[in-house]
């Protein structure tokens, strides 16, 4: 009996480990899944074409005031503005995951010819016309403004995308709860089991060792008495072979110590 309990221990505690094992690799499975399609960078990647929006209306609006006033210091400024969007034009373009995510490919290509334009006009002008003139600065700023107002209506996109794509993996996120707690559940299961028959063992041994030690204690109390006894006594088993006697038995006359070694039969 306590072989047959030692194997279903074994073997409950071999199904625990498989059915941990099995939902641990399907949760990692999982959450890989949803990392690949909504890695962390997702975030980095909207802050990137909300940062290229922005830097584009500071180059439209650093160009408008080179338009009023064509200084050095405006033209200057301008420059500056179109060198901190081109920066940004770049980032976005080194983002390859970009184009499946939140699609700035598209942003970049709308964006990359404009910033390529300005800079070759507001270095060397339009025809006869110098960079600090009033059609030069005009048409960069309108080129500028075009850039603009298309990559707002990307931008927006954009948010829409990481929206649709934030709310999918959440799905994605609660269908994985809901599908664990089932094996969740029956691995509970399965432990408690573990646990009762660990607990019904542990009982039924304590009994076993309390039973044992009752035993010898009730054999030691029966020698005890015999040995006290003023009458000789002796023991034999069911085959009628010698088990033990007392002392007194012992001095009897005509008792032969060769006869009393325990298993010698009785004649």
């Amino acid at each position: 009996m306590r072989t047959l309990r030692r194997y279903s221990v074994q073997i409950l505690a071999g199904l625990v480990i498989a059915a941990s094992a099995a939902v641990f690799a399907y949760v990692q499975v999982t959450v890989r899944n949803i990392e690949e399609s909504l890695p962390l960078t997702v975030m980095e990647q909207k802050a990137a074409v909300d940062l290229m929006v922005r830097r584009l209306e500071d180059l439209s609006n650093a160009l408008s005031i080179a338009r009023i006033d064509p200084g050095g210091i405006q033209i200057g400024r301008a420059l500056i503005a179109l060198r901190r969007a081109k920066e940004v034009s770049d980032q976005i373009s080194n983002e390859n995951s970009f184009d499946t995510l939140l699609g700035a490919s598209a942003i970049h290509q709308v964006v990359e010819p404009a910033l390529t334009d300005i800079a070759n006009w507001i270095e060397n002008g339009v025809s006869i016309h110098p960079p600090t003139s009033p059609l030069t600065l005009r048409l960069m700023e309108t080129r500028a403004d075009g850039a603009l107002r298309r990559a707002r209506q990307l931008g927006d996109a954009a948010d829409r995308g990481a929206l649709e794509i934030i709310a999918r993996e959440a799905d994605k996120l609660s269908r994985l709860r809901s599908e664990i707690i089932v094996p969740l559940t029956l691995i509970g299961l399965l432990a408690g089991g573990i646990v009762l028959l660990l607990l019904r063992q542990a009982r039924a041994e304590k009994r076993r060792v309390a039973t044992e030690n009752a035993a010898r204690a009730a054999e030691r109390r029966l020698m005890q008495a015999m040995e006290a006894s003023d009458d000789g006594f002796a023991l034999f088993d069911a085959d009628d072979r010698f088990v033990f006697c007392n002392a007194r038995f012992r001095s009897l006359p005509g008792t032969l110590s060769e006869d009393l070694v325990p298993g010698t039969p009785y004649e």
